[in-house]
């Protein structure tokens, strides 16, 4: 009886470790301001598929779960006009995990561990201010 208590305290330890979550957002722009022609992204989390996104007009933002651990692949694939179409992703705090465009490359980006843990140096990331 008593070995098990340790059993069960570690794996709900390594649960509630595992289990932080928050987040992520996908910005998508088109400078033009048509959307991206054909262009489009897909997000894998942990290899799943969870959405194919593109830039609607002169842009789009998308936000998604993700949780501490797991995996973020990117997959662009081209349409025209790709000298218009940028991209960035966000981490839960703000921090810019990646960015590209214009004239995105074709293809996978990433893998991008998450940690939800990360804070941003002032001043680092589009979405951080800096302190005056």
């Amino acid at each position: 009886m008593f070995r098990i208590i340790p059993l069960f305290v570690f794996l709900f330890a390594a649960v509630l470790a595992y289990s932080q979550c928050c987040d992520f957002t996908l910005v998508m722009d088109d400078t033009y301001g048509d959307g991206w022609n054909g262009g489009n992204l897909d997000v894998l989390v942990d290899g799943e598929w969870i959405g194919n996104f593109a830039a609607v007009e002169e842009g789009s933002i998308s936000v998604f779960e993700v949780c501490n651990g797991q995996e973020i692949t990117l997959q662009y694939e081209s349409g025209e006009y790709e000298n218009e179409n940028s991209y960035f992703l966000l981490g839960g705090n703000g921090n810019l995990i990646h960015a590209d465009g214009p004239e995105p490359n074709v293809g996978e980006s990433g893998p991008f561990v998450v940690d939800c843990d990360v804070v941003p140096d002032p001043g680092s990331s589009p979405c951080v201010p800096i302190v005056i």
